[in-house]
């Protein structure tokens, strides 16, 4: 996507998490080649050719760079070659293997040779080899790849949280609690707290660390080990918190989908990209709402079956049970 025309970022990936994080990194990466690689090229066009070195080719150069390196310690023999500020290495030809989940199928570089190692069952002839690139979401495959896997089972989809808090000791209580839970806080200058970003796996379950964020931001301080032990409106207050959330994401990524299928179509396997991507970000999203939907209704209906009880120790007994 970072290749992809503004207009198909913004047609294909709207409402995503990914719509933002390609525009925050062409943005940053614009600034480095502003100024680098540009003053370069004013300075040295003999060694620099303006032509060759233009914006659009080094963002090229750079994503290949990024999307075909492989880890420098690929193996023992070949990392006691490398120098120290070495972490990457580039391949070619075998840069070229595609991916498949689970493939137990390695690379290793010696002095002499690249081997490709297969510890599977034996491959017939002329069969695909594939390696695996590791445990990695649509997300973090099409970003770094430019490709999606169908029903990807490492899909996550991200959150982040913000609650706004103008009371200056309030805000620094806050912000100093959930920076020792090992959170990643910012604030702004109108009193905004930021936490995360945080991630949803396929199953829906709400990281531990999210439903501590959500509490700390409510009630301003941490909750027990044990929930039972919470008030009972304070953890529901922060899970509604979350609910609502988690339904504004998906309401998101469903709109972005209607408008990307209703809208021109500029390229046909980036739509198909988009959709295999958008398809498992809403299945996340459609997860963790359903389980946090349950969870509010058991909550409520123990907490009516609590004031149903008191109600019934503090009634009157009828006149012939006195």
């Amino acid at each position: 996507p970072l290749q992809w025309p503004e207009e198909a970022v913004n047609a294909y990936l709207a409402g995503t998490n990914l719509q933002a994080e390609v525009h925050r990194r062409r943005n940053f990466l614009r600034t480095v080649w502003d100024g680098v690689v540009k003053p370069l090229t004013q300075d040295f066009p003999e060694e620099f050719p303006p032509a060759r070195f233009s914006w659009e080719k080094w963002l090229w150069a750079r994503s290949a760079y990024t999307s075909r390196t492989f880890p420098a310690a690929v193996s023992t023999e070949n990392r006691a070659q490398l120098s120290d500020d070495c972490t990457e290495i580039m391949l070619p030809v075998i840069d070229l293997v595609n991916h498949r989940h689970k493939e137990p199928c390695g690379v290793e570089w010696t002095e002499t040779r690249v081997l490709m190692r297969h510890k599977g069952d034996k491959l017939p002839s002329g069969a695909e080899v594939f390696v695996n690139y590791g445990d990695k979401g649509n997300e973090e495959l099409l970003l770094a790849y430019g490709f999606c896997v169908a029903g990807n089972p490492f899909d996550t989809a991200a959150l982040s949280l913000g609650a706004k808090e103008v009371d200056s000791p309030a805000r620094l209580r806050k912000v100093e609690l959930l920076q020792q839970a090992g959170l990643s806080v910012d604030t702004d200058e109108s009193g905004k707290i930021s936490v995360g970003l945080f991630r949803i796996r396929r199953d829906g379950e709400l990281p531990k660390t999210l439903r501590l964020a959500a509490f700390v931001l409510l009630t301003g301080r941490v909750p027990k080990e044990n929930l039972e032990e919470e008030s009972h409106d304070d953890v529901m207050d922060s899970l509604d918190l979350l609910h609502g959330l988690l339904v504004a994401k998906l309401g998101g990524v469903i709109d972005g989908e209607e408008a990307s299928q209703s809208g021109v179509q500029l390229s046909e396997l980036r739509r198909q990209l988009a959709t295999l991507y958008r398809t498992g970000q809403r299945q996340v999203f459609e997860a963790a709402c359903t389980r946090l939907t349950q969870q509010l209704d058991e909550m409520e209906g123990d907490s009516e079956g609590e004031e149903e009880e008191d109600d019934d120790q503090n009634a009157e007994p009828e006149e012939g049970e006195r």
